[in-house]
């Protein structure tokens, strides 16, 4: 009886004993630091699992390993990785993992340029990548339904419009993305066109302007003829004296500008009379007209460098009622126009001067070195002009001076403009038509012929003295 029994207390024992024996699973846990920063990075991994585990194996997601409990890992590459770890102890064993845990690198950041951002169709822009951080993946988006995954790509732009760019770049680090809104302009420069509501009748005369322009221009200057100007698209205008107007319309956009003057010239009388007033100015005696404004020259130029043969669209910025203009492009060749273009043909750099003026006064301005021209000179430049300064008649030029209103047209400073290599033709008239030239050949010509002329003149007297003598000189002789 007794062994049953010790037999049975050993039996439960035995049962009991290994539940009672039973310890806890390990629990994985780590964490790093840093998990982040440039190649190489080392990085220091440290165990936080539970469960007392006895054995520990890392995985960097670089394809290196560790036994340790607590390893410092240096990563090579850029990129993220993930990290795992697996703990183990006599009762079991535990794995613990993070995604994307270590990041070796610096994100990419998107930026661009284009060679060009404005322009008539069709337009070819080159767009230069300058993201940061060496992506590795490009995805362009040029507004226009069309991309590209070139790194600097080239684009043409066919049709006139408005658009947006934008730049996706991707590393083994991230992403990064930039957009420029309204980036690349396409169209057509302006052809100015003006409307009026009434071009004759009493004075004072009300007049409704309209710009009949074509091409979207986004600027307006109007010229009224009587001193007064409008920026105004459709502006409306009151002619308080009476008689004629030439009205002229300025027109300017992102790819050029116009001018147009109105076909008929506004005329307004005095009430009753049934004549208009001469062309030459208001009735005598005038009514008391309002002030007019001194002028105040201002100008811009675009581009305002660039290699010969340069061409550059000059812009009248100029305030108060500017009826007449005169450029000196410093290169010898003059305008009267109020929006010229003028092609450089020699690299230099070059002074500009406008001369203006209104029905009372006038002024002048002169932006010194203003126009920069590189490169070499064309081979065969325009014939009209004169290339170099002939030996005896010294290069124009001009410098920053004052204006003189009894001679509106003097230039300000008859020492200066730019050190170009191109020199001013003997004579432009004010259409801007160059003179021969040739006065000096002319006079040459000319007293050249004078003593040849005389001296045949002199030997005809003598030979008909001569035939006089023999006739009547002899017959007299006989009758003595």
């Amino acid at each position: 009886m007794r062994i049953c029994l010790i037999a049975a207390l050993m039996l439960i024992v035995g049962l009991i004993s290994p539940v009672c024996a039973a310890g806890p699973e390990p629990v994985s846990a780590f964490t790093a630091s840093p998990v982040s920063g440039q190649d190489p990075l080392t990085v220091q991994f440290t165990d936080l699992s539970e469960g007392n585990p006895a054995s520990w194996s890392w995985d960097f997601g670089d394809g290196a390993t560790s036994t340790l409990q607590n390893p410092e890992h240096i990563y090579i590459d850029e990129g993220f990785f993930d990290v795992t770890l697996i703990t183990t102890n006599a009762y079991g064993k535990s794995t613990g993992k993070k995604v994307k845990y270590i990041r070796v690198g610096i994100e990419p950041t998107a930026s661009f340029t284009a060679s060009n951002v404005s322009g008539t169709p069709p337009l070819t822009v080159v767009f230069t990548d300058y993201s940061s951080e060496s992506p590795t993946s490009w995805e362009w988006d040029f507004g226009d339904g069309t991309t590209s995954v070139l790194q600097s790509p080239v684009h043409e732009y066919t049709a006139s419009g408005t658009y947006d760019v934008s730049l996706i770049v991707e590393s083994a680090v991230g992403t990064s993305y930039i957009i420029r809104d309204n980036y690349i302009k396409v169209g057509l420069s302006p052809v100015a066109a003006i409307g009026a509501s009434v071009t004759s009748g009493d004075a004072p005369l009300e007049v409704s302007f309209t710009d009949l322009s074509s091409n979207n221009p986004d600027t307006w200057l109007w010229s009224f003829g009587d001193g007064y100007t409008s920026t105004e698209e459709n502006p409306v205008h009151t002619y308080s004296r009476a008689g004629e107007y030439e009205v002229a319309l300025t027109v300017e956009n992102s790819f050029g500008s116009d001018r147009a003057v109105l076909g008929t010239k506004i005329t307004a009388v005095e009430p009753g009379s049934p004549t208009p007033v001469p062309t030459s100015g208001p009735v005598n005696p005038p009514s008391p007209g309002p002030a007019i404004e001194p002028p105040v020259a201002n100008f811009t130029g675009s581009p305002l460098s660039g290699d010969a043969p340069l061409s550059v669209s000059f812009f009248d910025r100029s305030k108060g009622g500017v009826t007449e203009w005169r450029w000196n492009f410093g290169d010898g060749k003059m305008s009267y126009e109020s929006f010229p273009t003028h092609t450089y043909n020699y690299p230099g750099i070059y002074d500009v001067t406008l001369i203006i003026k209104n029905d009372d006064s006038g002024d002048s301005l002169t932006k010194t070195a203003y126009i920069k021209v590189t490169g070499s000179a064309p081979v065969n430049p325009d014939p009209t002009e004169t290339n170099s300064p002939s030996p005896d008649k010294p290069t124009t030029t001009s410098t920053p001076g004052g204006y003189d209103p009894d001679n509106p047209y003097s230039n300000p400073d008859s020492s200066a403009s730019g050190s170009g290599s191109g020199s001013a033709s003997d004579g432009d008239d004010k259409a801007g038509n160059s003179t021969s030239g040739n006065s000096d050949e002319d006079d040459k010509t000319f007293w050249f012929w004078v003593p040849v002329f005389g001296f045949i003149f002199v030997i005809l007297i003598a030979v008909v003295l001569y035939m006089w003598m023999q006739m009547y000189g002899g017959g007299g002789k006989d009758t003595l």
